[in-house]
Order: C-alpha cells, then structure tokens, then sequence
C-alpha cells in the first residue's frame, strides 16, 4: 500500500507492476485497479489467465516486454513498480516512465525493514498500515491467494518454492495446521506436464 500511495497511483494513471501474480505484486495490482489505474502486469504465460480475471493485462517478461507493454497501454505509461528486481528501471527507461515514478524492489524492501522495527514510531506505523490493509480486505478490493501452505516444521521445503520465483500469490508457514496431509499444488502439476 505504501508504494501506491508513494508513487499517487489513482484512476489518471496506467501503472505497469512486475511479477503481478506473485503474493506482493497480486496485491498491488489488485488495490491499484481497485483505485481506479489501469493496470498491466508482467509475469509468465501460465499466470495470463490468473491476472485476467483480475482485471489485469497480462504481458509476458522476457526480451522485448517494454514494446509488449507500450503497445498494451495504448498510451502513456505514468509508473512502473518493479517485484522482480531484474531488469525494471532500465524498462521503466524505455517506457518513459518518470524516474520519480519508479519503485524497485529495493525500495520495497526498506519499507519491509521499517514496519519491522520495535520502536512506538515504527509499531504505531506498522498497526495503521495493517489495518489499512483489513479495510481494504475487507473492501474487497483484492482477494489474497494462498499458493502453498506449509507446517512451521517445512520451512526449508517453503523456501525452496519460495525460491524458485514462480509461486502464485502468497507461500504461508502454519504453526498448528489441521492436516499434515500434503497436497499437490497447480504449479507442480504444470511443472511435470511434458
């Protein structure tokens, strides 16, 4: 939220955010449409039809994604938020985006370190900014998905999809889950597809 609200995302603007399928970047792109922007979001092929039914347009990453994205937008292309960590500014660039309103995944990441400091300024910061996100929840404007959920004692096992870069919406650690039962996720069975 903090991005959206750093970079003034509202119904003027056409917002490109990588990694659109992903736990944070779902969001964002959920919460920007919801404000009223256009939204296009990078991602993979087989996450096209996930970021549809969002409302999102999807464009492929890969080599020539800033054409694939201006020729979406049909206009001027007024923020690009970067999940990826790879290659966003130097696309932002391409875009003409301007530079004030770019947000990299570095950038993120401070804003993540901020709401995890114990100080009363920081823990103050933090309970608003999650119970901006209740309301906004709660609003319906964005729907979190789970695409892997995992007892505390697989932590390793969760880094691991964690890792691979490729996880739909949120991995989550149980603590006390209800089965030990395992179950085989949608990107596994596309995975092993020949």
């Amino acid at each position: 939220m903090e991005t959206l609200d750093d970079l003034r995302i509202g119904p003027s603007d056409t917002v490109v955010i990588s990694a659109a399928a992903g736990g944070v970047g779902s969001i964002e792109a959920q919460v920007a449409k919801y404000r009223g922007a256009r939204v296009i979001g990078t991602c993979g092929e087989r996450n096209f039809d996930y970021l549809r039914q969002l409302g999102i347009t999807p464009v492929k990453y890969d080599e020539g994604m800033a054409e694939r994205i201006r020729r979406a937008a049909g206009g001027p292309i007024t923020g690009y938020i970067d999940n990826f960590g790879k290659d966003g500014r130097e696309v932002a660039e391409a875009l003409d985006v301007p530079p004030e309103r770019y947000r990299s995944s570095a950038d993120r990441r401070q804003i993540e370190l901020r709401l995890l400091r114990d100080d009363a300024e920081s823990v103050s910061h933090a309970t608003q900014v999650l119970q901006r996100v209740v309301d906004l929840a709660g609003a319906g404007a964005f729907r979190l998905l789970v695409s892997g959920l995992y007892p505390i004692e697989d932590i390793v096992d969760a880094f691991d999809d964690l890792a691979k870069l490729h996880a739909r919406g949120k991995i989550v650690l149980a603590t006390r889950p209800v089965t030990r039962a395992r179950t085989l996720r949608a990107r596994e069975v596309f995975e092993r597809m020949p």
